[in-house]
């Protein structure tokens, strides 16, 4: 079973590649690519923001972490050149305190260059607020 993360950044990912090549062929006369087409690569990355203290249990959210770090593993048996990130320091612990062979595979994908620890932050933050003044001002 695919975690809703999982399911999220493939959709989006499908929407995105969909929506420029309608640009693209929309741009065009006729079917055939531009002759300059292969200049072009794009470069698409995995990545998991998962809210582990928002409205679930603790539990819940481990078991998110957990099941989206396998589907990446997977994914990545899967296909050579998957690559993927995910931040949040309390992840990596969780996976070393229930499932060390886990840790494990995410080392070595780490050591091939196709895992990124990327962040810095115990937990992966919101910060879509700019400011606890402004929340003081509309009553929060």
């Amino acid at each position: 079973m695919k975690s809703a993360a999982h399911r999220f950044c493939l959709a989006a990912v499908l929407v995105f590649a969909c929506c420029s090549l309608a640009a693209k062929a929309d741009a065009q006369s006729g079917t055939s690519w531009p002759p300059d087409a292969s200049q072009y690569r794009f470069h698409m990355i995995g990545n998991a923001h998962i809210d582990a203290p928002w409205l679930w249990p603790w539990s819940e959210a481990m078991s998110v972490v957990l099941s989206t770090f396998r589907s990446a593993l997977d994914r990545m048996n899967e296909y050579p050149d998957f690559t993927f990130t995910a931040s949040s320091a309390q992840f990596y612990e969780w996976v070393a305190e229930t499932d060390p062979e886990m840790l494990q595979e995410i080392r070595k994908r780490v050591e091939e260059g196709r895992w990124d620890l990327v962040g810095g932050w115990w937990v992966e933050p919101d910060v879509n607020i700019p400011n606890g003044e402004s929340l003081v001002r509309q009553g929060l």
